[in-house]
């Protein structure tokens, strides 16, 4: 999977969508004033304005029932980057949270005001807020600026007692043929393909209820189930099939995972690049029935079609405006109700062409707060925990007390060495930067030996990850010999490492590495940052400097996945613009080897040549999770690859 989406499938692997944390007035941890005030405590609410209209003087009183209780908003800001300013008399405190990180917790100035700017375009915020009587004040007046529109925070009604409700945040899209999230989540619930990856891992059938395989292995003739349909009833049909691929092969789409996930089709790499009108792989056989041929016969063809990218849309649907707002897809769940930015329900489709889901509703709340905290409250049935809190966990009297399941991910967390950009273009460089690691210091300081320690680019737990490859070790004085001997001797320019940072600091891994390299090598490195809502989009574009941390999890077992996906030299994912025609030519061998053991043979040479070249520096692999599910939700697998299977869980109280 993407790096972008490393956090997400390092987590539940997809099942959900994490992002940031908001900040609740339960996360303030305000107390209640230790002194009642002389008069009622006043709280401002706002009366809902008229569509399109400005919230200025539509503010009025209410008395609460003490002075710790809430008020809460959803505000949009229209136009964007005006502040919002409260205004507090002298004697009372206030405290701010929000949904989003750039909204400030606000401290209130000794004259008693406080203000924070809500800065990002056409966005819903949940505002918070919690005003606390300091030296008996009886009273609080807020103006709220005229480009403000507020709007109630009331939540659809659901079957709280049967439904599976997550913390989640707002999908970046739910697309399949844009989406970086992997097959779980929504895109699972809603979605679906011609194969699916069960939760054992194994491929098995889905939209087509079977196929044939040519005995050359270049052919897939895929027969589809003649009772699939939409969730609006209409019947899915091979051209559903053409249609969807051609799309999300199309220039037009602008789609970064269909080369990926979908480039072993002869004739779609052409396709793509707007040299030919139609996918010469791609031929339709009957109404139910598609020809798919593939450039040369590749073993794990049918477990990257378990991606989202090869999964069937609607044409009718996908080619209305903003469509995401009503998707018409295959999948177990169908949509009932999106508030943005607040809630998603879903509800069992009625049409689904398999057994139909157990549960009648899915609900992702978004920008909830702390999932923890609504896991104690039962107000979602999930969250991850710690090592520390399994105990807590099983507990019948403590608050997070459930089901307790564990799982190590199949994910490898990397620092790309961009091969492009002198000096990183002189192997001994590279090879020094590897070797000037500490890799006992690290894991000990930064990951406090929880993540695997580093072995090769495939992670444990794939077929091909052997410990027959040596990564490299620490070894300064060899570190400082190779520099010595590089076409840099003596004049190592400083290196720029392409960092997310929203708030301006750096993580302690980089900063770590940074010194050990100017401790070992008197190699200076500098930073630049990007917003982490911008730093893959300039990634993506090719604007990054000489290091990136990277990371990247399986999308279906195979060491494909990892070496021939991120770093062959025809790749877009090769961000280390890493070229060896010894380590092409290994991974296009083991591409089309049939025999098991040889294939995995050539995996593990190219490995090797990949550890000696140092393109990238491995940090770490994936340590055990936990998570726990209210004791009353049953049915699921905790798997190492996010994969559909909320239709397989179901409520037992």
């Amino acid at each position: 999977m993407l790096n972008k989406s490393f956090a997400a499938k390092a987590g539940l692997l997809g099942l959900i969508i994490p992002l940031l944390a908001c900040s609740t007035l339960a996360d303030l941890n305000l107390e209640s004033p230790t002194a009642e005030p002389t008069a009622p405590l006043i709280v401002p609410t706002i009366e809902t304005p008229a569509s399109g209209t400005d919230a200025a003087d539509l503010s009025e009183s209410v008395v609460p029932e003490k002075p710790t209780d809430t008020v809460q908003y959803l505000v949009r800001v229209q136009p964007p980057e005006h502040p919002m300013s409260v205004a507090i008399p002298s004697g009372w405190a206030a405290e701010f949270g929000s949904a989003d990180a750039a909204t400030v917790v606000a401290a209130t100035s000794p004259d008693g005001s406080a203000a924070f700017a809500i800065n990002q375009k056409g966005r819903n915020y949940r505002l918070d807020w919690r005003v606390a009587p300091v030296n008996g004040a009886d009273e609080i007046e807020t103006a709220v600026n005229a480009s403000i529109r507020v709007e109630p925070n009331d939540l659809p009604s659901y079957d709280r007692d049967n439904a599976v409700v997550y913390s989640s945040g707002e999908p970046t899209t739910l697309d399949p043929a844009l989406t970086h999230s992997g097959g779980g989540g929504m895109i699972g619930d809603l979605f679906s393909g011609l194969v699916v990856m069960d939760p054992d891992l194994q491929v098995r059938p889905a939209l087509a209820e079977t196929w044939d395989i040519s005995p050359d292995g270049l052919t897939y003739t895929f027969y589809l189930r003649e009772d699939a349909k939409f969730h609006n009833g209409r019947p899915v049909t091979a051209y559903d099939v053409l249609f969807s691929w051609e799309r999300a092969a199309s220039p037009e789409l602008e789609s970064q995972t269909v080369l990926t996930y979908l480039d072993d089709i002869e004739g779609l790499e052409a396709f793509h690049a707007g040299e030919t009108d139609t996918i010469a792989g791609l031929e339709l056989i009957d109404l139910y029935t598609i020809s798919v041929t593939l450039d040369a016969p590749k073993p794990y063809f049918l477990a990257k079609l378990t991606y989202p990218t090869s999964w069937i849309v609607d044409e009718y649907n996908v080619t209305q405006p903003e469509w995401e707002a009503q998707p018409n897809g295959t999948g177990p769940f169908r949509q009932q109700v999106h508030v943005n930015e607040t809630v998603l329900i879903l509800e069992r489709n009625p049409f689904y062409y398999d057994a139909p889901a157990k549960l009648d509703e899915i609900v992702y709340l978004m920008y909830a707060g702390y999932s923890g905290r609504l896991y104690q409250n039962d107000e979602v049935d999930f969250t991850f925990i710690s090592d520390t809190q399994v105990e807590r966990a099983t507990d019948p009297d403590d608050l997070l007390y459930g089901a307790v399941y564990s799982y190590t991910g199949l994910c490898t967390s990397y620092i790309t060495l961009n091969t492009a950009l002198p000096p990183l273009d002189d192997p001994k460089v590279r090879q020094a930067l590897a070797l000037a690691i500490d890799f006992d210091l690290m894991h000990e300081a930064i990951f406090d030996n929880e993540s695997a320690r580093p072995r090769g680019i495939i992670p444990p737990g794939i077929a091909g990850a052997t410990d027959a490859v040596t990564p490299p070790s620490y070894d300064p004085e060899r570190a400082r010999q190779l520099l010595a001997e590089s076409t840099y001797a003596g004049e190592v320019p400083t290196l720029v490492w392409t960092v997310g940072s929203s708030s301006g600091s750096i993580g302690g891994l980089t900063a770590l590495m940074a010194d050990m390299w100017e401790r070992e090598l008197g190699i200076e490195v500098q930073f630049n940052g990007y917003d982490w809502q911008d730093l893959w989009v300039e990634v993506d574009e090719g604007n990054y400097d000489h290091l990136l941390s990277e990371g990247w999890c399986a999308d279906y077992p195979d060491p494909e996945n990892f070496l021939d996906v991120l770093f062959h030299s025809s790749r877009p994912r090769n961000h280390a613009h890493y070229q060896n025609a010894e380590f092409d030519s290994l991974l296009e061998a083991a591409r089309i080897e049939q025999d098991t053991t040889a294939r995995l043979d050539l995996y593990a040479q190219a490995e090797q040549i990949l550890l000696n070249e140092a393109p990238a520096i491995v940090v770490s692999h994936s340590g055990p999770s936990f998570l726990v599910w209210k004791p009353y939700v049953r049915g699921f697998t905790a798997t190492p690859i996010g994969v559909p299977q909320n239709h397989l869980i179901w409520i037992e109280r």
